[in-house]
């Protein structure tokens, strides 16, 4: 990625979607967190938007909610691996849910195909 200038900014030490914990910077604790957005600011480095979730039974849930503007140090990646389990279920989750997103609309085009059919064929058989 480019700043304003065109120069390279320095590569992001979290991507768009990793669950993250909050450092001791972070102004409130938490053991998980979901960055759902990063912008480049020249000059200062890296911001994210996180959005809040907590962990229950070893799930991670969304608990509606959303900041923005925190600066890198303000995260930290998970080492506990019990929630790094959970990491990767949350991950697959995401995954399988756009995968039947995507689905629904195959669907759809395939039943709209199918009905544009059956209207080509009945005019040909009239």
């Amino acid at each position: 990625m480019r700043d304003n200038n065109g120069k390279f900014a320095t590569k992001p030490k979290f991507f768009v979607g990793q669950v993250v914990k909050t450092s001791d910077k972070h102004y409130s604790k938490s053991e998980v967190i979901i960055l759902d957005s990063r912008n480049y600011v020249k000059g200062k480095g890296w911001y994210y938007g996180e959005e809040y979730c907590h962990l229950k039974d070893g799930n991670i849930i969304a608990a509606g909610g959303y900041c923005s503007g925190n600066k890198e140090d303000f995260y930290e990646e998970i080492e506990d691996p019990t929630i790094k389990i959970a990491i990767e279920k949350f991950y697959r989750q995401k995954e399988k849910e756009k995968i039947e997103e995507r689905l629904k609309i195959l669907n759809s085009e395939i039943s709209k195909i199918e009905y544009t059919q059956k209207l080509l064929i009945r005019r040909e058989n009239e």
